[in-house]
């Protein structure tokens, strides 16, 4: 496998009514002639999410440079039929420190508009599809806006073509570690630096009730320094039901910590509500929990993603030094049980601290489908650009 993928244009679908002497001189023909034009065979790297915009007269995808790494920064092209030039509107790495990682346009051609992972949330953010990123000048409209940082968007569609403030009207899953998924309007016309009341109106309540009636864990961002001396965000999620008196006034070591690391290794422990891995679970079992954006984790700017190349230990390490600040931050937590698990490069994170976190951290390591040997996992999998890449 590779991931070196192609985007091609077709200007009409061949027919498949074809009797059998046209077809076997279709087979005979080069496959690349079948395919059609490809309009990326320059670039080694990934593109993806090809989308035309509404007029059809262009294409617009994202894309990586480096060839077999799956996790490079992710640019903005985009390309015109008339002219069949290709055009930089987000230029990977150098223009921005995030990556899109969905693309739709406006319905009127002028934005596009995507999500990308900051700071472990799926913010919700806009180019204009002819400047791009290039820094605001003079009113010119050029730059990224991020128009919702919080909590973590899945962009829909557009609704309609304006807002009353002159915006665009946008439908979009949001959820949080406190939240299931409900959809959203979104006014464009407002953004993260501008935050008013009515710029979000909330559509569906399927979850309100129950999670009313819920008790969860209260969350929170707790930045540590790393093994790297630097800060590591990671999330924090008191047990169910604990108390603010509790926080300030309880120096008795009775609650149990979890540490939960996630996989990847290029991935991230968001603010959403995992169906699988679910934090708030954990908290409902009298957990404190502690989730750390390692090294290596997406959404802290791209040397911070591939600091864990060719350096898996980090992750680790990381993760000692975060159990310790956590420790030291709430006494109310039971140093005596402290568990930490993860799948896939977690059930990695948990074979390595098996073998090197200190000897009284942890009484408990999950391992979920985690690699063990890199030399063996080699043999064991088709998907070798990635170890090739490690």
């Amino acid at each position: 496998w590779t991931t070196n993928r192609h985007i091609y244009l077709m200007e009409h679908i061949p027919s498949s009514s074809k009797n059998k002497d046209d077809k076997a001189a279709a087979e005979e023909e080069d496959f690349e002639e079948l395919l059609g034009e490809c309009i990326t065979k320059d670039n080694l790297g990934y593109d993806t999410n090809p989308v035309f915009s509404p007029d059809g007269k262009r294409l617009a995808w994202l894309t990586m440079k480096s060839p077999t790494y799956e996790s490079d920064a992710v640019g903005i092209l985009v390309y015109d039929l008339e002219t069949k030039k290709t055009s930089t509107l987000l230029e990977a790495e150098s223009d921005w420190d995030y990556s899109p990682n969905s693309l739709q346009w406006s319905k009127d051609g002028e934005t596009l508009f995507f999500t990308a992972d900051i700071r472990s949330k799926q913010a919700l953010c806009s180019i204009n599809s002819t400047i791009g990123a290039r820094s605001k000048q003079n009113g010119d409209g050029g730059g990224i806006r991020i128009l919702k940082d919080n909590q973590s968007s899945f962009l829909h569609g557009e609704v309609r073509g304006s807002s009353a403030n002159g915006g665009h009207l946008l439908l979009a899953s949001v959820q949080s570690l406190s939240m299931p998924t409900e959809l959203f309007l979104v006014d464009s016309s407002f953004d993260a630096e501008n935050k008013k009341q009515n710029r979000l109106r909330q559509l569906t309540h399927f979850n309100t009730q129950r999670i009313t009636e819920t008790k969860l864990g209260k969350s929170e961002e707790f930045i540590y320094q790393g093994d790297k001396g630097d800060d590591v965000q990671s999330w924090f999620i008191r047990p169910a039901g604990f108390t603010d008196e509790q926080d300030s006034n309880s120096k008795q070591k009775q609650y149990p910590l979890v540490v939960i690391y996630h996989g990847g290794p290029q991935g991230s422990s968001g603010d959403n509500w995992h169906f699988r891995w679910n934090l708030q679970y954990w908290a409902s079992m009298g957990f404190a929990v502690f989730a750390p954006n390692f090294h290596g984790s997406t959404g802290f700017g791209h040397q911070f993603c591939r600091d864990i190349t060719e350096n898996w230990e980090v992750g680790g390490r990381d993760t000692i030094h975060g159990v310790r600040a956590v420790l030291k931050e709430y006494p109310w937590i039971d140093p005596q049980k402290v568990v930490g698990l993860g799948g896939s490069y977690g059930g990695y994170t948990s074979n390595w601290l098996n073998g090197n976190a200190p000897d009284d951290m942890f009484q408990a390591l999950v391992c979920h489908c985690g690699t063990f040997d890199m030399r063996s996992s080699y043999y064991a999998t088709d998907e070798l650009f990635f170890k090739e890449t490690e």
